[in-house]
């Protein structure tokens, strides 16, 4: 199949919508419905997390406003060590997926604030990664004029899945408590990212780029629009 930017790539593809776009592109369509179904599962950690450091490890409302503080700061320091990795995106893609669903597990398993604190960074690296690759795979996959049908669609399935995940968050909880849940989701997340990331793995081109670290920016198929954390 012909690349995105390519110029055959992109008259082949012009005059698709948003979903059919990202569908019509094997590393895409794999890339980001795995990311989407991990998000669905880490996204627990929004319900469970003001359970799990308040009421099970005795968070001060400073505590917990730590928490949130760290796991930006992480997302943040993720964002900027994403362009020195030389990988591709789709693979930093599954990567960011897994720091988070081990950083969300790991707040579910520590015996101590200090601990789940360290987890919330680390979780919140996952999510930094997770958003500049999961944007640079699609700047890079799809033809440039069709840029914003693309992250129009890429959004609303993510979105999706986050309304979904939110949505068995409170029975979760309430069956397992604060940190079952946060295990869970963190393990279930873990679990999706390998699995996506092996799926995506076999559907690669030869000739897809990695991301450059002497330009300090994503290059090729790996440059793409920066946005916040979206999680946590």
């Amino acid at each position: 199949m012909p690349h995105a930017g390519t110029e055959a790539g992109g008259k082949e593809r012009k005059s698709q919508g948003g979903l059919r776009l990202i569908f019509a592109d094997s590393v895409l369509r794999t890339a980001l419905i795995g990311s989407a179904i991990a998000i669905s599962a880490g996204v627990i950690d929004n319900v469970a997390a003001p359970f799990r450091f308040v009421e099970q490890l005795g968070a001060s409302d400073s505590g917990y406003g730590l928490y949130l503080t760290l796991w930006g700061a992480g997302a943040l320091a993720g964002a900027q060590l994403v362009p020195r990795i030389r990988l591709l995106p789709q693979t930093i893609l599954a990567l960011g997926n897994l720091l988070g669903g081990a950083g969300i597990a790991g707040i579910g398993l520590a015996p101590n604030l200090g601990l789940a604190f360290v987890a919330s960074a680390l979780g919140g690296i996952g999510n930094g990664f997770l958003n500049v690759s999961q944007n640079a795979l699609i700047s890079g996959r799809t033809p440039q004029a069709q840029h914003g049908r693309a992250f129009a669609a890429s959004g609303a399935l993510i979105q999706t899945a986050i309304g979904v995940g939110t949505a068995a968050a409170s029975p979760l909880v309430a069956l397992l408590h604060a940190d079952g849940a946060m295990i869970t989701a963190g393990a279930l997340t873990c679990v999706i990212s390998a699995i996506a990331l092996a799926m995506t793995r076999r559907a690669e081109e030869p000739a897809d780029e990695m991301i450059n670290p002497d330009l300090g920016d994503l290059s090729g198929r790996a440059s793409g629009r920066i946005n916040p954390p979206n999680q946590g």
